[in-house]
């Protein structure tokens, strides 16, 4: 996409996703906000309030690793780190 190899006909996300700026403000992208796929961590019913406290931390934390983060940005990817509470509704 950098290159000018690859032309972005649209995004996924209802901002503007910074590595695809240029694109949006030519108008030569769209933004799909009917369209999105999204990525959840699910655990058995019943999970103690104090493991999922845990998970959630622990992958929030994973979620702020530069290297992680790079690769994200990558892939184009938006990290929302809802609580699991804003998750489950």
């Amino acid at each position: 996409m950098r290159s000018g190899k690859l032309k972005v006909l649209a995004v996924l996300e209802a901002r503007r996703y910074p590595g695809c700026r240029r694109a949006l403000d030519r108008g030569d992208a769209s933004r799909l906000r009917e369209a999105a796929s999204w990525f959840g961590l699910f655990g058995p019913a019943g999970l103690p309030p104090a493991t999922t406290a845990r998970l959630h931390d622990e992958l929030v934390a994973s979620l702020k690793d530069p290297d992680v983060r790079l690769k994200l940005d990558e892939l184009a990817m938006t990290v929302i780190a809802n609580t699991p509470e804003q998750f489950r509704s």
